[in-house]
């Protein structure tokens, strides 16, 4: 039997320091290179990938455009991609093209048609329920192994379809960075953007994590830089207003199989605290609910992930106290930042992906 690995918490790694970070990732590393995986079903993908992507191309009704060479580094990579809408699966297959098997994370929270199901069976990927916790934990784990084994995985890290202008770009979620501590393997960027049939692709450049990296700075970077690609391509064209935006999305790539898909959950001016697919309709918090002690009680005994909070840590809550800890938290955020920005950079071989003239 494997023996299981002992996993450190968030608090735990931050007592550590830079080296001993170092050499615990190692390990994880190490154990990740060696955790089970179906390789009879992923080598199936793999030499099924001509095929798919003849099919993929019957799908899409737009032209890709590429502004630049897609540079991958000789060693394997995680892919991260802004996301839009189930057009994206198509186009990112395409992009990659059929050398490069990548495997997407797929959120399954909304029922899928058939086809819907076998072809993402047959792309091989990772699918999970976000309001399932321990099936995003098994989806990280089978990601993180993938990338430590010399598959591909591939991520959405906004999570959630982003269709108009208002927001370029949503929170970037940290799995990915994590999965590259993980895996020890660098992260390409690419972005895309749909304008007059044609979705136009930039590559961004390798971006490497160092184990004692703060995850959250460096999805933050990593999000900058999807940010300036993105501008630079929306730059091309003139501006729009949100109305318009708004008025040219046709979700008919959602709708038509069935899917329950609610295009009032991805309006880019409502504030979203959980899933966009939820029935619950969130709202603004009023000032009474942020301020009320029960509230923040009930809320408290539910977070149980990354700050193992119970009620009772909640006793002698001051909410200005709280807020003067924030802001100095925000401000050692900011430094931090700073002191990470152009440090991640990707000095090992890469190639160029040759697509079909």
């Amino acid at each position: 039997m494997r023996k299981k690995f002992e996993f450190l918490s968030k608090q735990e790694e931050a007592a550590l320091s830079k080296e001993q970070l170092i050499e615990y990732y190692r390990k994880v590393q190490d154990y990740y290179k060696t955790a089970p995986l179906n390789k009879t079903y992923l080598n199936f993908v793999k030499s099924f990938r001509g095929k798919l992507l003849e099919e993929a191309a019957k799908m899409k009704d737009f032209e890709i455009v590429y502004l630049n060479d897609v540079e991958v580094p000789e060693g394997g990579y995680i892919l991260a991609t802004n996301h839009k809408g189930f057009n994206d699966i198509p186009a990112l297959l395409e992009i990659m093209g059929k050398d490069e098997p990548i495997n997407i994370l797929m959120a399954t929270d909304n029922p899928f048609p058939l086809k819907t199901k076998i072809l993402l069976f047959l792309m091989g990927a990772i699918k999970f329920s976000r309001s399932d916790k321990r099936e995003k934990e098994k989806g990280f784990e089978r990601a993180s192994a993938m990338g430590a084994q010399g598959y591909l995985p591939a991520y959405y890290p906004e999570a959630v379809n982003n269709f108009t202008d208002s927001t370029p770009l949503y929170h970037f979620w940290r799995g990915y960075i994590r999965n590259a501590k993980n895996s020890n393997l660098p992260i390409i960027q690419i972005a895309t953007f749909d304008r007059d049939g044609k979705m136009y692709v930039m590559c961004g450049k390798p971006f490497h994590v160092n184990a004692y990296d703060n995850e959250d700075i460096a999805a933050t970077i990593l999000r900058d830089e999807m940010f300036s690609m993105l501008w630079e391509m929306k730059q091309r064209f003139p501006e729009i207003t949100r109305e318009q935006a708004m008025a040219e999305y046709e979700p008919r790539n959602l709708t038509k199989d069935g899917l329950t898909f609610r295009p009032e959950y991805e309006e880019q001016f409502l504030y979203r605290p959980v899933t966009p697919y939820s029935p619950t309709g969130e709202r603004e918090l009023t000032e009474d609910e942020v301020y009320s002690y029960e509230r923040n009680i009930k809320i408290a005994s539910k977070i149980t992930e990354d700050m193992e909070m119970k009620p009772e840590d909640c006793q002698d809550f001051d909410i200005k106290t709280a807020q003067n800890e924030t802001k100095a938290a925000r401000v050692a955020r900011a430094m931090a930042y700073l002191e990470q920005v152009g440090t991640n950079e990707f000095n090992g071989p890469v190639r160029t992906i040759k697509r079909k003239m």
